[in-house]
């Protein structure tokens, strides 16, 4: 449906008073929005480039997701309601307003002037940022997050990881020297792209994926923890050698590391090509 000014759609809305989900997508015209009803849960607007304002957002919201909004600089108050939010290449947010409590999971995503994400709400579980040049830390995590990943970042380090972390993913952080300590409740731990990363910590118990990929500064693997199933290591042309293999193993691949031999990898009854 085209819409050719805000006043039409305005009107258009106020004719479903029951309204649970919206979503506009390449609306050229649109440049603010108003009265949305007040059934509202879930909102999404894709590729609208004239809007500057959200207006009040209904008290009924669940959901809100922004993509390709490049005149919106800042969000309204969020509803308490709010479970999802996600923001995407809108060039113009600097920061986010209070995040509510209920809030669940957070994606912010090609935000070129966001600087910091302060105060995640204690519930948190997911949260993910892409992308984001301007941000250069994050603060204390929440500790009910079982989610982290983090790709195109420019940190320097990661705060203290919670202690119900599933999760840990950091891609292309050039300035991420070391990572913190690991937490026992750990499944999956993906590293790439970190080219001052010099070390692992040591890997919990409890890990069963590990991918490291491109970070030249580290010479070798910590121990190999008995529950792991897949260990992949793509592009670290400094490690020599990978630490006994677990009798868990299912997924080994080895890409583009020179020193690691077949010879070098006490591998038991398991039979392993090296790329």
């Amino acid at each position: 449906m085209h819409f050719k000014s805000t006043n039409a759609l305005i009107e258009y809305l106020s004719m479903y008073p029951n309204l649970e989900r919206l979503e506009l997508d390449n609306c050229h015209t649109i440049e603010s929005l108003q009265n949305l009803p007040r059934s509202l849960r879930h909102l999404q607007i894709n590729d609208c480039p004239l809007i500057t304002s959200l207006g009040e957002l209904p008290s009924s919201l669940q959901e809100l997701a922004l993509f390709n909004c490049p005149r919106i600089t800042e969000l309204p108050h969020l509803p308490s309601s709010l479970a999802r939010l996600v923001i995407t290449v809108c060039p113009g947010i600097s920061s986010l307003p209070d995040l509510p409590a209920s809030l669940n999971g957070l994606w912010v995503q090609h935000c070129p002037r966001l600087t910091s994400l302060r105060q995640l709400p204690a519930s948190m579980q997911r949260l993910v940022v892409y992308n984001c040049p301007e941000l250069t830390s994050l603060d204390q995590l929440p500790r009910s997050l079982t989610e982290l990943r983090l790709d195109s970042c420019p940190v320097t380090s990661l705060p203290n990881l919670p202690g119900r972390l599933v999760t840990l993913e950091v891609r292309n952080c050039s300035g991420i020297g070391n990572l913190p300590k690991l937490p026992g409740s750990l499944l999956e731990l993906k590293i790439n792209d970190c080219p001052e990363l010099t070390d692992l910590p040591k890997l919990p118990g409890s890990l069963i994926d590990l991918w490291l990929g491109a970070c030249p500064k580290i010479t070798s693997l910590p121990r190999l923890p008995r529950s792991l199933v897949e260990l992949r290591v793509h592009h670290c042309p400094r490690i020599d050698g990978v630490p006994a293999v677990p009798s868990s193993l299912h997924i080994l691949e080895i890409v583009h590391c020179p020193q690691i031999t077949a010879g070098s990898l006490r591998l038991g009854k398991l039979n392993i090509a090296i790329r």
